[in-house]
Parts: structure tokens; C-alpha cells; sequence
């Protein structure tokens, strides 16, 4: 992918601090309004997303991959940002967001509603299809993005939210496109996952939460299963698998 040019960064830089100045509680990137919760968030949440560093490599991705036909599951929606383009490309019926943090939802669908799209948003966490209960902990970073299942020292609160295997969320839902932002989850998630019908994943890797052998697993798991690593598409954490066409 290609890295950013220092006269873009400038003018990233230069927008963040009228953005600061005027202390907003929306800004466009990409075409796409945000709302910013700025009682709720983080400083640093805040600062990430008037800087326009929030999730601009799965955009990209997105941006470059999705097609009109495809389905999209996402799996840790966020501020709803992805979610917006997911929609605008493929249509609101065909995408469906799994979110566990109840709190980061209502930020979702204000962005969603400053943009004109509906789209299904769930506020269940994937688990693995090992996990047998109905229900699992979550933990709410003061970060809300690195909320995750795994406990943090920066943890503000637990929750006890819905649990959904992922191979039942693909039974339901068909989905040929995965996105996946899930805290270092993932690698539970993803391991010996079959995926019938996925052909995309946009996935967000977390060495920082887990150990490397767990990610080579979960990426030997699927390159196993077919998938294919676009190394041009990669950018940092965030990587780009498919299925090349039999």
C-alpha cells in the first residue's frame, strides 16, 4: 500500500487543529461524517479520529476490494465509519455489524444517521465455535475501540453481553466479505475456522495483545483453508486476505 505523502500529512495536520480549535462535534473524512462523543471518549479517541488516523487502512481496503455483490460481516464495528462505506458500496441490507460494546453502538448509529444509512448492528461479541455459553464478559477499555473479551489494566467497566459463534453468524448471514477489528480475539476466532462462502477478510492483527505464534497459526489456518495474502493491500497490522477464483 502506498504510504502517505509528507504534503497529505501536513494537510492532516493542518485540519486537526482547526478541528481542535473548534472543537467539533463532527467531521467529515472521506465523504463520511463522524460524530464524536466527546464526553464519553477518550482524549486520545478524540485526537485519533480528528487526525483521520482512525481506520484509514481498512478503508482503503475496502475502498479497493469490495464489490457491489458482496455481503459484509463486520466484526467489531466501532464509531461506524467502515460500516458507512460498507453500505454505500454494497447497500444497507447487505451488511451486518457485530459490536459487544453497548456504549460504542450509540456512537455507531449516530454516525450512521448523519449519513443517511441503516444498516443491522448487533450487540453480540463473535466467539469461537469451541464456546459453548450463551453469553460472555466483555471488557470496556477506557479506549472504547480496545475493548476486548480479555481484561486490561485500563478496563472500566465488564459487561455481560450476547455470544454468537461465528459459524452461525455465517449460516445466517452468508457473507462473502469479513471485517475484523476484534482486540486480539481473532486469533480464537479465526483458527480452524472453515468460512464457507468468505472470499475477502479485512483483518486488524494485534502482536501487542498476543503471542506470535498464535497470529502465524491463525494465518497458516488460513492459508490452509485457501486464502491467499494481497501483500500489496497489507498496511502495518491490518491485512488483506482472499480466495483466488477456482
Amino acid at each position: 500500500m502506498n504510504r502517505e505523502s509528507y504534503t497529505s500529512l501536513a494537510w492532516r495536520g493542518v485540519k486537526y487543529v482547526a478541528r481542535v480549535l473548534r472543537a467539533a462535534d463532527q467531521i467529515e473524512i472521506q465523504n463520511i461524517k463522524i460524530a464524536i462523543d466527546r464526553t464519553g471518549w477518550s482524549a486520545r479517541m478524540v485526537r485519533q479520529i480528528l487526525m483521520e488516523n482512525y481506520e484509514r487502512s481498512e478503508f482503503a481496503i475496502l475502498k479497493a476490494t469490495l464489490s457491489k455483490s458482496d455481503k459484509v460481516l463486520e466484526i467489531g464495528g466501532g464509531v461506524g465509519f467502515v460500516a458507512v462505506l460498507a453500505a454505500r458500496i454494497v447497500g444497507e441490507d447487505r451488511v451486518t455489524v457485530y459490536e459487544a460494546n453497548d456504549a460504542i453502538i450509540a456512537s455507531a448509529k449516530q454516525t450512521l444517521a448523519l449519513n443517511g444509512i441503516s444498516v443491522d448492528i448487533r450487540n453480540t461479541a463473535i466467539v469461537p465455535d469451541s464456546y459453548q455459553d450463551i453469553s460472555v464478559k466483555f471488557h470496556i477499555h477506557k479506549d472504547f475501540w480496545a475493548s476486548s473479551l480479555a481484561s486490561t489494566d485500563c478496563d472500566v467497566r465488564v459487561v455481560e453481553v450476547n455470544a454468537a459463534p461465528l459459524s452461525e453468524a455465517i449460516a445466517e448471514l452468508s457473507p462473502t466479505f469479513l471485517i475484523i477489528d476484534v482486540e486480539g480475539a481473532e486469533v480464537d476466532i479465526l483458527t480452524g475456522a472453515d468460512l464457507p462462502g468468505v472470499s475477502k477478510i479485512c483483518l486488524e492483527i494485534h502482536p501487542d495483545a498476543v503471542e506470535p505464534q498464535k497470529i502465524s497459526a491463525m494465518i497458516g489456518s488460513l492459508l490452509a483453508r485457501g486464502f491467499v495474502i494481497d501483500f500489496t493491500l497489507c498496511d502495518g497490522d491490518v491485512l488483506f486476505f482472499y480466495r483466488p477464483e477456482a
